[in-house]
């Protein structure tokens, strides 16, 4: 195809697959009609009322919600607008159940009214997610770290010091994920596609939470992180949030952006495992060693930064864990930030921070909604509803992924839903 033909010539050529074809799988009418009848009544409707919305009459719309009548096309489509529905919402093989455990640790900076919103909008976009894989047919296992019982509070088994037991952890998940024992690059992916965990990067997050991590028996485990913050507190909040996982997977957790220091076991494991995650002892003495023998002795405040950038964290935590490691004496953290500079009271703001934000969205999530959408599975309308988009967005966005530029300066026409290999 040209790329004359633009965006509608994309959407009238999108074929099938080779896995599942383009049509949805049929869903049984009775289990249909239940949906139908369960949301009519939500909207508090008659079934007269919604009938006449369709343009049938009662009889029939009964007949359809008592799973003896199939809807036709055009009749499924007025359902699902007069219920204020998408038509996969009514189609989708089963409707993810979005309880989440409740029993979150809140600290004092963070409402509930704020926490709930947090958590509501986590849990939305995770259900989002398994509605893609299951309109897609894909019954995705749960994630491997939810095998790992080993860091688990438990008041029946005597646990080990919090802090040694979350180094222990970062270094047995490190080993897991195949990170080694350098920087770690591309947490989210990792934690994402090896450890099957849904990760969002979110700019609506309330700006007094960091970050949180809820769990829920079809959702699996879901974290939420605040896309307006650095990328050394993204990456903090990442993996900080992941050793509450790993300590308490159904207890939920949510981490404020200011005070986050706290003193409960359970934050004593998430911050010493973040630290040693992100900061292995080994690692960084390797390159504190190194720096200061290409500085012939010395290490400064620049070494400080360079080491902060190589490792993708703050320059406090940076700092602090140098300090930690005994490199530097005690209080210099605090020595070198005295003379703060409050940008809001000065008005000038000289610091670099990097702010370049990642994709809201996780890469597999938005392969999935291209996939979905090519296979005819889910609409173009549906689809910028998915990614949060307008539908010019996404005509661009799916052109993007499909044309490809090939070495010999060519480019290719790919179909992002075909099967390259069957390994089941």
């Amino acid at each position: 195809m040209s790329h004359t033909q633009g965006a509608a010539g994309v959407d009238s050529q999108r074929r099938s697959s080779s896995y599942g074809g383009g049509r949805r799988a049929a869903l049984d009418p009775k289990l249909l009609g239940e949906r139908i009848a369960q949301l009519r009544k939500e909207r508090g409707l008659t079934v007269a009322e919604l009938a006449k919305g369709v343009g049938i009459d009662a009889e029939r719309m009964a007949s359809i919600e008592k799973g003896e009548r199939r809807p036709t096309s055009y009749e499924l489509t007025r359902i699902s607008e007069v219920l204020g529905r998408q038509v996969h919402e009514l189609l989708a093989p089963s409707r993810a159940r979005t309880e989440v455990t409740p029993s979150f640790r809140l600290a004092r900076q963070v409402g509930l009214r704020e926490a709930r919103a947090a958590v509501d909008r986590v849990t939305a976009l995770a259900a989002k997610f398994v509605e893609l894989e299951r309109i897609l047919g894909i019954n995705r296992p749960a994630t491997s770290l939810e095998s790992i019982e080993i860091y688990r509070a438990s008041p029946h088994r005597p646990g080990l010091d919090p802090e040694l037991a979350g180094e222990h952890a970062a270094a047995h998940i490190r080993n897991v994920l195949g990170v080694g024992n350098g920087p770690a690059v591309g947490l989210a992916e990792r934690f994402e596609v090896e450890a099957g965990m849904r990760i969002f990067f979110i700019d609506d997050l309330p700006p007094s939470i960091a970050g949180l991590v809820i769990w829920g028996k079809d959702l699996g485990a879901c974290i939420g992180i605040n896309r307006r913050h650095s990328r050394g507190r993204r990456r903090w909040s990442l993996v900080h949030e992941v050793g509450h996982f790993l300590r308490d997977p159904e207890a939920g957790n949510i981490l404020p952006t200011a005070g986050w220091h706290k003193h409960t076991d359970a934050d004593a494991f998430a911050a010493s495992f973040t630290r040693a995650f992100l900061m292995p002892k080994m690692s960084v003495s390797k390159q504190f060693a190194d720096r200061c023998r290409a500085n012939g002795g010395h290490f400064t405040v620049a070494d400080i930064l360079w080491m902060a950038r190589l490792y993708a964290v703050t320059f406090q935590i940076m700092t602090e864990q140098l300090e930690r490691f005994g490199f530097f004496p005690p209080g210099t953290y605090e020595r070198l930030t005295r003379d703060k500079l409050r940008p809001e009271e000065t008005g000038v703001r000289r610091a670099y921070v990097d702010r370049r934000k990642p994709s809201q969205f996780p890469m597999r999530y938005v392969t999935l909604a291209l996939a979905a959408y090519e296979r005819k599975l889910i609409s173009e309308k549906e689809l910028a509803e998915y990614l949060e988009l307008d539908r010019f967005s996404v005509r661009g966005l799916y052109q993007q992924w499909c044309f490809q530029a090939l070495d010999d300066g060519s480019e290719v026409e790919l179909r992002l839903s075909d099967e390259v290999v069957t390994l089941i």
